[in-house]
């Protein structure tokens, strides 16, 4: 502003808009103007202010009220590290140590820096539950998902060996042999009496192609995220064909209108968790202690999977179960498989 003292008669300010969120005011003498006098000061024109972006504004020269809008920027999910591979150290070498440290293999052997401490990555292990209690428990979600398996391998063409991964209770691997499949069960932990015991992220005991299809319902949540990549590239593998059936995270909210004629079946379905939740893929702190992470969650929403199974297999259906609500499920083809 101008003092008052500096300003003469008939001096005027002109506004000039140069866009909707700036306001350009000059000012200039008008011609009417009588001359400078000798004992008064030249005027100079105040400094520019630099204006915060704005959406909506009210501008003048003593006034300036506006409304500063901010928008967090998520960055995109990065992968966990990959399980570093232990590279034994050869006898009668005592600087190989040294000579890592200094060339900098060790840090590209490990993906992290040499002052950076290493992720506590568990290993694949049996559910931290009372195994026993819950192989003698028979709910109707078992039923339930006994016959979507049935009906997605149906949709997978001509099948006839499939593995099981994760056979639980045993009821999908009873049924499935009662409608003529030839059924191998997999399985970490001796309680549910597999027929192969091992981990899904290994399998080397099966040759390539072995089996028309794989399922492995709610299996894959029980690892840690750097064992998820060489899980599926392993199903892949071994199968022509994968049943992938994943826990959806959260509360869940269902409205269902069934007329009751022309097969019509309207669902809503509505999750209720925290969508900006990201879990760091190590730490089992979901479903009480047994899930590393869930679907739904930022990093695994089902556009993530898809594209992380996007690598090794091909999307024939991606669907959530209306009559099981917790549970999305993925039938793919295996790229390896003619």
């Amino acid at each position: 502003m101008v003092p008052r003292r500096h300003r003469r008669k008939g001096d005027g300010r002109r506004f000039r808009v140069r866009s909707p969120f700036r306001v350009d005011h000059r000012l200039r003498r008008s011609r009417t103007a009588p001359a400078r006098r000798a004992d008064r000061p030249p005027f100079r024109a105040p400094a520019p202010v630099v204006r915060p972006q704005t959406v909506g504004f009210l501008g003048c020269p003593d006034l300036y009220l506006g409304v500063r809008v901010v928008l967090p920027e998520f960055p995109e999910h990065e992968l966990l590290p990959a399980v570093p591979v232990p590279v034994p150290r050869p006898a009668g070498d005592p600087d190989r140590g040294h000579r890592e440290a200094s060339s900098g293999e060790s840090r590209q052997r490990t993906g992290r820096s040499m002052n950076q401490r290493p992720l506590d990555i568990p290993p694949p292990d049996v559910m931290p539950v009372d195994r026993d209690a819950w192989a003698g428990q028979l709910n109707l979600s078992n039923f339930i998902n006994t016959y979507y398996q049935f009906r997605d391998l149906q949709a997978c063409g001509n099948v006839r060996s499939v593995l099981i991964v994760g056979p639980g209770q045993g009821l999908d691997t009873q049924v499935l042999r009662w409608r003529g499949y030839e059924v191998t069960t997999f399985d970490i932990d001796a309680t549910f009496h597999p027929d192969v015991m091992g981990s899904i992220h290994d399998m080397h005991m099966f040759p390539d192609g072995r089996f028309d299809a794989v399922i492995a319902s709610h299996v894959l949540e029980h690892l840690a995220v750097p064992y998820l990549d060489r899980s599926l590239q392993e199903v892949a593998r071994v199968g022509n064909h994968a049943l992938l059936y994943l826990p959806v995270a959260g509360r869940h909210v269902q409205a269902r209108f069934l007329p009751g004629f022309k097969g019509i079946d309207l669902t809503w379905i509505v999750d209720i968790h925290n969508y900006f939740h990201r879990p760091d893929g190590v730490t089992p702190r979901y479903c009480g202690g047994q899930h590393f992470w869930e679907v739904g969650m930022r990093g695994f929403r089902v556009k993530d999977l898809v594209r992380r199974m996007s690598q090794w297999f091909e999307l024939i259906a991606a669907y959530r179960n209306r009559d099981w609500n917790p549970s999305r499920n993925f039938v793919l083809r295996s790229r390896r498989s003619p």
